[in-house]
């Protein structure tokens, strides 16, 4: 007789017929049936199984189940049943029928549905719901912990600790600061034409403002600049103190006339093409005054940028302000963790508080000044920003440039008496002023802050890849960071989403200098879909392993969403098993997970024109954009003809590219050096394949990541990929052609890229072929210099940053275009 144990994790009366179904379905003849009831959640009595099982109750707590397991496990059983009532299943109920080691497991979903699961099925199914909970950030030291044991895995514990290292070192931590209680004598250098001038109005506090004058000497060493510090009547120690300072300007008032007037006065005397307004209840930290310059240098349109105001305790200020239709003001992020994502990509924003923040000299005076209606304090720093706008200048905000502020310490907190009292009296001088432009600010409302916080009202797109693109290490990378520099230079408002959830320095500073906001840390996607899907435009998803995982969501909470496929992985498999032999179950299995992303997109982008075609074929109801690789820029190389040797491949982690190399060894190399004997083939790239790892050859030099190419590009004179099997385009021969290094590779390798043989590169199949093609390019000068040339024109022409930009841009329109 069959002996089942039935486990109970949903509603009691679907169970009832569950058991049913089990009882007079499934198992028609007799069988002895154990009911396992989990007393948490509501379960049938006793009485009401009597006849159909023998009833179990599991208390709650992990002794009691860890108890329950023990016995169960010393009875055999034939099947076992699970049946859960929510999507995902509860858990602990699924791996306790797998540890007791039934000989099939049985789950029933909420409608009676029945799924049979052998262990090697079930095994694989706990093991994907591991990865998703790990993978989804839910728990951060889960997945530290799991990403620690993959790089040990993978690439050894020198990896491991070099990895840790990186990250520890770069690793923000939290500010708290305590003023210094004894400074001595300040001595400011001295610039005969200072870029800045740094504006500070005090009033007494004089601690306060030789903690801010110190903390500026200490941490600004890359700006010229000027001090301007404008006494306002104070009745401390200030004025004797300020006498101590070399080389700073004092203005001293002859009546306390509040913040409005000092810094006009402090204006006034300004040189510098910036002027910095700076409270002295602040204290500065490394590079604050850079970032700010570098951001009015690199924008013409910015009118002025605000810093990244921080508590002495750590918590956050500001990171931009908001002025809702109402008028009322918003710091964001005020008492959060200033290093959350949101917190740390530049934008435009409505104002930055006056407590730090640089403005255009030339504008400034344009205005008069701070308008003095807001005199003695409040609102003029607002309505500048808004003055500036009007203008047609942006208003940003640097969270490379971190300010603490001690908020408060001037002007008192309460708005009942004080100086502070004028920020409700000036509100209604500003509504009066402003009434036009805060009938176009956004409704007041907390739950569409997300909209509010940026100015940038252009579509807002979400793109998702495994991680942030590392640029300068392969080509996928590179792809995706042109992507996303083009989507920003035409105005779209970019949230990136790594996979990985993590903050990769310096690369995600970089985006994030960008205007695109990186997500990383303890994030769950699904709750941020919940949370801000609805504001988004389009999506974009890459790369099939990466993509599948969060489709479905995706295709749920964001109207239009590209798909874009580095390569047709189905032709790439394809072909990979015609020459490697593999499993044709695992191909269709792929090549269903392929076409399921086609099928769920509004659009599938491919950098292969032939796949493209190849893709609209077999999706005709899609919409298939060819976007090539881009360049970064022709690179004109020095070294002559006569004093280059050896051969160049740069690529070792991906599969084709271990092959191709192995390929080279093992079949290429020894025909090759019977004619040139030593010459070498420098293989570029981190993460080496173990395969590559273990040729143990003089004669292939695996160089690991190298930053900088060009030296090698200079001293090697062949570009060699004698790939077998791929997709997609090659973006390390686009870039090897771009350097004018001349290629010799396989019609795998060329493909895609619409070069001639013998005019932009060499083309051959055949490894006696490749062989006769590498002696031909070593030693013909003329066929040598001929195909530099060529090769840099041809993707000069074709492949350019601006080129790509277009593309870029006709894809979107058409993702923008009404159906």
């Amino acid at each position: 007789m069959p002996k089942v144990l039935f486990i109970q994790s949903g509603e009691v009366e679907k169970a009832l017929r569950a058991l049913d179904v089990v009882r007079e379905t499934i198992f028609t003849k007799g069988l002895e049936l154990d009911y396992l009831a989990d007393t948490v959640h509501p379960s049938p009595t006793e009485d009401s199984v009597t006849g159909l099982a023998t009833f179990i109750p599991l208390g709650s707590g992990f002794m009691n189940a860890l108890s329950m397991l023990f016995r169960l496990t010393r009875t055999r059983y034939d099947s076992v049943v699970v049946l859960f009532s929510r999507e995902g299943g509860y858990l602990k109920h699924k791996i306790m029928a797998f540890l007791i080691l039934g000989r099939s497991v049985l789950i029933f979903n909420e409608n009676n549905d029945c799924f049979f699961y052998t262990h090697g099925k079930y095994f694989s199914h706990l093991r994907w719901r591991w990865r998703t909970y790990v993978n989804s950030g839910k728990n951060r030291w889960l997945r530290l912990s799991n990403d620690a044991l993959k790089v040990i895995r993978n690439e050894g514990f020198r990896a491991f600790f070099t990895k840790s290292w990186n990250i520890l070192s770069i690793r923000p931590g939290r500010i708290r600061v305590r003023l210094e209680r004894k400074i001595g004598p300040l001595a400011f250098p001295a610039f005969d034409d200072p870029r800045v001038s740094i504006v500070i109005p005090v009033h007494n506090k004089v601690l306060y403002t030789m903690n801010c004058l110190a903390s500026i000497l200490r941490h600004t060493q890359d700006v010229s600049y000027e001090m301007i510090v404008v006494d306002d009547k104070s009745t401390d120690s200030t004025q004797k103190r300020l006498d101590e300072v070399k080389n700073i300007k004092v203005i001293r008032a002859e009546q306390n006339r509040g913040f409005v007037e000092s810094c006009n006065a402090g204006a006034e005397a300004a040189r510098g093409e910036f002027i910095m307004f700076l409270n002295n209840d602040t204290t500065v930290t490394p590079g604050w005054l850079l970032a700010l310059t570098g951001t009015l240098d690199r924008d013409k349109l910015c009118g002025a940028v605000g810093a990244k105001l921080v508590y002495p305790d750590g918590r956050l200020q500001e990171a931009g302000g908001i002025i809702w239709k109402d008028a009322r003001g918003w710091n964001y992020g005020k008492f959060q963790d200033p290093e959350r994502p949101e917190f740390n990509y530049m934008r435009e924003v409505d104002y930055c508080s006056g407590a730090a923040l640089m403005v255009r000299r030339d504008l400034f005076e344009k205005f008069g000044g701070f308008d003095r209606r807001f005199a003695p304090a409040y609102w003029e720093d607002t309505d500048l920003c808004f003055s500036i706008r009007k203008l047609g200048y942006k208003v940003m905000y640097q969270p490379a440039s971190v300010v603490i502020h001690f908020e408060g310490v001037s002007a008192g907190k309460s708005t009942a008496s004080g100086m502070k009292k004028h920020q409700d009296l000036n509100t209604p001088k500003f509504v009066d002023k402003w009434s036009g432009e805060l009938a176009g600010q956004c409704e007041h409302k907390p739950d569409i802050v997300f909209l509010a916080r940026d100015r940038n009202r252009g579509k807002r797109i979400l793109v998702i890849d495994h991680y942030v693109p590392t640029y300068d290490k392969d080509a996928g990378s590179f792809f995706m960071y042109s992507f996303l520099r083009a989507l920003v230079s035409d105005g779209y408002r970019v949230v990136f989403w790594p996979e990985n959830l993590f903050r990769n320095e310096h690369y995600s500073s970089e985006l994030q200098q960008m205007g695109i906001e990186v997500i990383y840390g303890s994030h769950s996607f699904d709750d941020y879909m919940k949370t801000h899907g609805r504001f988004f435009d389009c999506a974009v998803i890459t790369r099939t392993h990466i993509a599948i995982h969060f489709v479905d969501t995706v295709r749920k909470c964001i109207p239009k969403v590209i798909y874009h496929a580095p390569d047709f992985e189905y032709l790439r498999l394809k072909r990979q098993f015609e020459l490697e032999g593999g499993s044709p179950d695992e191909l269709e299995k792929r090549k269903g997970r392929e076409f399921y992303l086609f099928a769920n997109s509004d659009v599938v982008t491919t950098v292969n024109a032939d796949e493209a075609e190849m893709i609209k074929q077999a999706v005709p109801d899609k919409e298939v954009v060819a976007i090539h690789h881009p360049i970064d820029r022709i690179t004109n190389m020095k070294t002559p003809f006569e004093e280059r040797r050896d051969l160049l491949f740069v690529g070792s982690s991906h599969a084709p590219n271990a092959d191709a190399m192995i390929f080279y060894a093992n079949e290429i190399m020894p025909l090759l050096q019977k004619q040139l004997p030593g010459i070498k083939i420098y293989v570029i790239g981190g993460n080496p394949d173990k395969k590559l790892r273990e040729l143990k050859s003089e004669d292939v030099v695996l160089t690991g990541f190298v930053k900088d190419l060009l030296p090698y590009f200079e001293k090697c004179r062949i570009y060699c990929a004698p790939l077998r099997y791929g997709a997609g385009v090659k973006g390390k021969i686009i870039e090897a052609m771009s350097y004018g290094l001349p290629v010799v590779t396989t019609p795998v390798g060329a493909e895609g890229l619409g070069a001639d043989n013998d005019e932009h590169m060499l083309i051959a199949d055949e490894k006696e072929r490749i062989v006769e093609h590498i002696l031909k390019l070593y030693n013909d000068k003329s066929l040598w210099k001929k195909l530099s040339w060529n090769s840099r024109e041809y993707v000069a022409a074709r492949f350019s940053q601006d080129s790509f930009r277009e593309k870029v841009k006709g894809l979107m329109e058409i993702v923008n275009r009404e159906r």
